[in-house]
């Protein structure tokens, strides 16, 4: 019962997450971030940018997730959030329960990357995990 549950859950996310639409009237659009970049290089803000991106996936998922699924098994759950690297194309999974999402993301300037997927060019380390790396991006602080 509880993983047709979750599986019906991870529909309902996925779903949503792909079509531009809200799933409900309740929704709010999803909140914009603009970066405004001092560094020289013309390509940090796309750095920054396919960045912010990734997060607002993630954010979305965990979201859904917060509202779709019982508040007992959200302790336990591990989801597989993308990585929250610079590489647009970057397919890398960074396991994490939803409070710890939470707890790393507090600040804006947080991020969590798979490891080995730092940037030097706009963020520094803040926290390493066999897992995964907390970075700071640096434009955003």
């Amino acid at each position: 019962m509880a993983i047709r549950l979750i599986v019906k859950v991870l529909c309902i996310i996925f779903k949503c997450l792909l079509s531009d639409t809200p799933s409900d009237k309740t929704s709010k659009p999803a909140e914009r971030v603009k970066v405004v970049v001092s560094m020289k290089d013309p390509t940090s803000k796309e750095l920054i940018n396919a960045e912010l991106a990734a997060r607002s996936f993630n954010t979305k998922a965990k979201d859904m997730l917060k509202k779709y699924t019982p508040k007992e098994p959200q302790k336990d759950l591990v989801i597989a959030f993308h990585c929250e690297c610079s590489d647009e194309n970057c397919q890398a999974r960074v396991p994490l329960t939803l409070e710890q999402y939470e707890r790393l993301h507090k600040s804006k300037a947080q991020f969590v990357l798979a490891k080995g997927h730092i940037e030097p060019k706009v963020e520094k380390v803040k926290a390493r995990t066999p897992n995964f790396t907390v970075v700071e991006k640096n434009a955003l602080l």
